[in-house]
């Protein structure tokens, strides 16, 4: 897939920028205390803790930019496989939060009426 996110229920939704890398997991560490013992409790919970947040941006006109938007909405809950920038693609990722839309003029050599559409997106990675 080019970058962006995929449902792995065949929609793609593409984007022009995706910042990236995904966070991996990583080991998980409890911590305790005890009133009335020197020192600390601790304990290992397993991998996890694989929040990050990235941003994606789409040049395009209106219509395709609230289409565009429309779609990364409707990926909010579900478990994708992100493409960044790099071309790094990583599966098993929650999509917790869409950010709202943020929509600015984007002018361009190619298509000087386009906009910039730019979204921030809070995931977790799952193993």
């Amino acid at each position: 897939m080019a970058t962006g996110l995929n449902d792995n229920a065949g929609l793609d939704v593409a984007c022009d920028l995706l910042s990236g890398p995904a966070a991996e997991l990583r080991e998980r560490v409890e911590t305790w205390i005890v009133p009335g013992l020197d020192g600390v409790g601790a304990q290992k919970m397993g991998k996890g803790e694989a929040e990050f947040s990235f941003t994606a941006i789409k040049f395009a006109v209106l219509a395709t930019i609230n289409t565009w938007y429309s779609q990364m909405q409707s990926q909010q809950g579900k478990i994708c496989t992100v493409t960044d920038d790099t071309g790094t693609a990583t599966a098993n990722v929650l999509v917790k939060r869409i950010s709202q839309l943020s929509r600015v003029p984007a002018i361009t050599a190619a298509a000087p009426l386009q906009l910039r559409g730019m979204v921030q997106i809070e995931a977790e990675k799952m193993n």
